[in-house]
């Protein structure tokens, strides 16, 4: 699974709620924010989406590797809660599978 990036201006309200929760996140995980390699792996994500967007057409910078995506490393906190958020995703994705079909079935009648 990956998850794309979202920009959200922290002065709107969704904003103020995702920065409250990424507070949360990093108190529940602990240690120092923000990590150590956070630098390198956001560039390489950067990388990679500017790979993505120039296309197959253009050429990529000599002095702009991509090397992947990269390992990383987590805690026993860090993969129980990606584990959790992965599971909510599923149960909701599922969840709207089932009414939307209802919700077809329903027209058909």
């Amino acid at each position: 699974f990956f998850f794309e990036p979202i920009a959200v201006p922290r002065s709107s309200k969704a904003g103020a709620m995702m920065s409250k929760w990424l507070q949360a996140c990093r108190q529940r995980l602990g240690g120092e924010f923000p990590r150590n390699g956070s630098q390198h792996s956001t560039e390489q994500y950067l990388n990679t989406l500017r790979v993505r967007k120039l296309g197959k057409s253009k050429t990529v910078l000599k002095d702009d590797p991509v090397t992947g995506w990269g390992s990383v490393s987590t805690s026993l906190e860090g993969k129980k809660i990606m584990t959790k958020w992965l599971n909510n995703a599923r149960v909701r994705s599922n969840e709207r599978f089932v009414l939307k079909g209802l919700e077809i079935r329903g027209s058909l009648e």
